[in-house]
């Protein structure tokens, strides 16, 4: 391998190469790790399986539950706003026939007056 020199001259160096120890003891424990990596993950697996043949009415009855809970809760949601449409409506109708009742009794006065005023009467008429 060749490398460039700060100076211009090509320099050859060889690789290095370590020497890494790997002793049987280390083997052995590597081998004894990996199969125990293994053998957990083989017990998940066979977990997960267990628990997916057992449990699939389980989990269904749990996704039903889920959504009528659900269902339930719009529902609740749905009535409130239809109540509160409802007091509102009825606070408006409330409000409309209050003053409708000051107009008429309005007018009512109004009228009352107008035939309680005193008529000029003219002589002229008298006759």
């Amino acid at each position: 391998m060749e490398t460039g020199n700060t100076n211009g001259t090509n320099v050859k160096r060889e690789p290095v190469i370590a020497e890494v120890l790997i002793t049987k003891e280390m083997e052995a424990e590597e081998q004894q790790l990996m199969e125990e990596g293994e053998r957990k993950e083989r017990e998940m697996i066979e977990k997960a399986r267990q628990s997916w043949e057992r449990n699939p009415n389980e989990m269904r009855f749990k996704r039903l539950q889920h959504l009528l809970q659900k269902s339930n809760i719009y529902s609740k949601f749905l009535l409130t706003k239809m109540e509160q449409q409802q007091n509102e409506e009825r606070v408006r109708k409330e409000r409309l026939e209050k003053k409708s009742k000051v107009r008429a009794s309005k007018c009512h006065i109004q009228i009352t007056q107008m035939h309680l005023k005193p008529i000029k009467v003219s002589k002229t008429h008298l006759k």
